[in-house]
């Protein structure tokens, strides 16, 4: 069965990137992984720069790599950070541009944004479903 959730076990985090060829530093991040059957097929992660929170992570396996998948994770840290009373995310991630995209942030000069208030709600997806509809 395929999970994801936070993990406190930074190492075994920080081993997978190595692994991946990937250098991010995990420092103080709030870190969520996806795992199936205890081997870890991502990570994502929460970073606070300069009083910021920046979602500047996704990391997956080549096998696993699926836009359902990174999509799922990032809607999953994006909720924990709403959970947790942070109405602000950014990113700066340039191989992240087009989920930034996907998931409503907002281009300003490079730096994405993206409020949290009323994204997980139902009366958001609802206008987001009238905004949809009036594209087609």
């Amino acid at each position: 069965m395929l999970t994801i959730k936070e993990t406190n076990d930074k190492l075994k985090a920080q081993e997978f990137l190595k692994n991946c060829g990937n250098n991010y530093e995990l420092g103080d991040d709030i870190i969520m992984v996806c795992e199936e059957n205890g081997k870890i097929l991502g990570v994502t992660s929460l970073g606070l720069k300069d009083g910021q929170v920046y979602l500047n992570l996704l990391e997956i396996l080549s096998e696993a790599n699926d836009m359902s998948l990174k999509l799922g994770m990032l809607k999953a840290v994006m909720n924990l950070a709403d959970l947790r009373g942070i109405k602000q995310i950014y990113g700066t991630n340039k191989d992240l541009e087009e989920l930034y995209k996907l998931l409503r942030f907002k281009e300003d000069e490079g730096r994405y944004s993206l409020n949290l208030e009323g994204y997980f709600t139902t009366d958001h997806c609802d206008q987001e479903d009238k905004n949809d509809s009036s594209r087609a």
